[in-house]
Parts: structure tokens; sequence; C-alpha cells
């Protein structure tokens, strides 16, 4: 009997998208860690809250929340 190891979790998913409950992967802006004060404020103002994942991106993601056992 070949014994397979349990794959590891993508715990980090965790912090960094939520899965609702329609199955959308949320994440949060790019480029908003730092440095904002060579953005314009426009850019800024642009970027706050959320965006829905979409494709290759959603997948992969979604992907990982389910080898973890995570919820989604």
């Amino acid at each position: 009997m070949v014994v397979v190891p349990k794959l590891k979790s993508k715990s980090s998913l965790k912090g960094r998208f939520r899965i609702t409950k329609n199955g959308k992967v949320i994440a949060t802006q790019a480029k908003k860690r730092h440095n904002m004060r060579k953005i314009s404020s426009r850019a800024n103002r642009v970027q706050k809250g959320t965006v829905t994942l979409v494709g290759g991106a959603a997948t992969i993601v979604k992907k990982y929340f389910k080898l973890g056992g995570l919820n989604g």
C-alpha cells in the first residue's frame, strides 16, 4: 500500500481572499500597500475597496481553498 502525503493548505489565502456564497472570489485592490503618495489622489480613490476575480485567477484560488478544506 502506498501512502500519499496530504497536500498542505494554502493558509495565506484566508487573509487575502473571500468566497461569497454564490462562489465569487473577492480580493482587495492591488498596489495599495505602500507608495500611495506617488499615485494621484484620483487613482487612490478609484482603488478603494475590493474587486471580484474572474477567469483563471478565480479558478486557481477556488482550487486552493478546496484543497485546504477552507470555506469555499
